[in-house]
């Protein structure tokens, strides 16, 4: 919020002490919904400062790190290709950014303007093509333009999209996963299509040009793995991203992703972690009992000695947060090698 005082606008990319209005979304709007969710921003916002910048991001055009033209895109509910060429990428993350502005405006207390910004953030609905099961552009007339070949939905750069091709774009809809389930026709579809993502990513042989599937190296692909546990096959997360760990996601210079604020379970590599936080006045311990090359995939989770009911997610406010009457926090993995019961 300080570049907000000294600059006018939040931040888009910044570079140094500037602005560069590069790259794509608002996605400053992600990082205040996450700090004010957890409750983690009261000694450093103000909120009047914050909701103001919020309302100007989505709604105004700004000098500098605008959206692209707020008020076309309220309009028409998505980008228009014949204003903007990376338009599906836009609208996709629009929504994305108009969620996390609704979640501080209902933080807020302002229901009915988040309200306002929930539906927005449904508008990536309005460039799903039904039969392609694929989000494409749309222009100003109305139509809807995907890919015209199989190799074209492979093309990391192609003109459509933002840095990736339509395969990368596919399930970008981290906030709203359940939905994009059922824009696929259901689980199994949905389970099927995203499992060829990443077994079809393990054939590209280098980390350094973009993977055509899975492309550990870009933003909108980090949460697709966690995907699976929103159609009931946890198994598959902790399959794929156990290989991702091994294969991808290294001690090396290539490699590190990033989180969120509701945590997914994959499948842990270490059999102890002791996490001191709040300078080390709560401590959280984690201990995986079984663990082997093998046994990858979760039997149970065990939240200080109780089964965690919400399994495969962990909350970060009502499960990691130490107690007035104890100072530790405890998290134990039972593993297998086989997975757990799979519901489809």
């Amino acid at each position: 919020m300080l570049i907000v005082e000294q600059g006018g606008y939040l931040p888009k990319w910044p570079l140094a002490n500037g602005h560069t209005n590069c790259m794509i979304g608002s996605h400053a709007d992600i990082i205040l919904s996450d700090l004010i969710m957890k409750h983690e921003h009261d000694q450093y916002l103000n909120m009047t400062q914050v909701l103001e910048a919020l309302r100007n991001v989505a709604n105004t055009v700004q000098k500098h790190d605008s959206r692209f033209d707020p008020p076309t895109y309220i309009k028409y509910q998505y980008v228009p290709f014949d204003m903007d060429e990376y338009s599906a990428s836009l609208t996709l993350s629009y929504a994305y950014d108009d969620w996390a502005i609704g979640n501080v405006m209902y933080a807020a207390g302002l229901i009915d303007e988040a309200q306002e910004y929930y539906n927005r953030s449904q508008w990536f609905e309005n460039i799903f093509d039904n039969t392609k099961k694929f989000f494409c552009p749309r222009n100003s007339t109305g139509s809807i333009l995907c890919p015209s070949s199989e190799i074209e939905y492979l093309i990391p750069f192609d003109y459509r999209y933002t840095e990736g091709d339509a395969w990368h774009y596919r399930f970008f809809v981290p906030y709203n996963t359940p939905r994009l389930v059922d824009l696929f026709g259901g689980a199994k579809f949905f389970v099927q299509e995203l499992d060829t993502f990443f077994i079809r990513s393990r054939d590209w042989p280098t980390t350094t040009i973009p993977n055509p599937y899975y492309w550990a190296g870009n933003e909108h692909n980090l949460f697709s793995v966690w995907q699976f546990h929103y159609a009931n096959r946890s198994d598959l997360a902790q399959q794929h991203s156990r290989w991702l760990l091994d294969h991808v996601y290294t001690t090396q210079p290539n490699g590190i992703p990033a989180g969120s604020s509701t945590y997914l379970i994959g499948s842990p590599a270490f059999d102890r972690i002791t996490v001191r936080r709040n300078n080390g006045q709560c401590i959280l311990t984690i201990i995986v009992h079984n663990n082997s090359v093998e046994n990858i995939y979760v039997e149970r989770v065990l939240l200080n000695g109780k089964i965690l009911s919400t399994f495969p997610f962990i909350d970060h406010i009502n499960h990691l947060q130490c107690s007035t009457e104890s100072s530790t926090v405890q998290l134990e993995f039972f593993m297998s090698s086989t997975p757990a019961s799979i519901d489809n």
